[in-house]
């Protein structure tokens, strides 16, 4: 299992698969952020790269719309199936994706709001509010704000 947590900016409404390659690009670490090497006591420029030698069996991914009191309403188009290639180690590249089973949406303000749940069951998708679940179709899950 993993968990990754995307930072929503209020002025883009990329989706889903172009955050994530963002979030994996390679970054450099310099200044303040440089790499602190334990062996020669020195700080260095580095460059630091995430990228997956497995696939994980769950990916939980955290939508950070909740920031400095806001709430980033920003709708971040998704789609119920991901492509892993993009995010493989160079030289392990895969052909697999992985299956949305399941997400939190958070409905309201940051002040005040409601947290619902819509998990995948066989074909269908139902949602959970509170004591109420109902059958929803992919275009009413796709209208859905992702929290988690």
């Amino acid at each position: 299992m993993q968990d990754i947590s995307l930072h929503i900016n209020t002025d883009s409404s990329s989706p889903l698969p172009e955050r994530l390659l963002n979030f994996f690009q390679p970054e450099t670490l310099e200044g303040e952020n440089a790499f602190w090497c334990g062996d020669c006591h020195e700080s260095h420029r580095a460059t630091k790269t995430l990228s997956y030698k497995y696939i994980p069996t769950i990916l939980i991914i955290h939508l950070k719309r909740l920031i400095l009191g806001e709430k980033i309403q920003n709708h971040i188009p998704f789609d119920t199936t991901l492509e892993m290639e993009p995010l493989m180690a160079p030289g392990l590249r895969s052909a697999q994706k992985l299956e949305l089973i399941g997400m939190i949406s958070h409905q309201g303000t940051a002040k005040n709001g409601h947290y619902v749940a819509a998990t995948k069951k066989g074909e269908y998708w139902i949602l959970h509010n509170d004591a109420t679940t109902t059958q929803i179709t992919l275009a009413q899950l796709h209208r859905l704000q992702a929290y988690v």
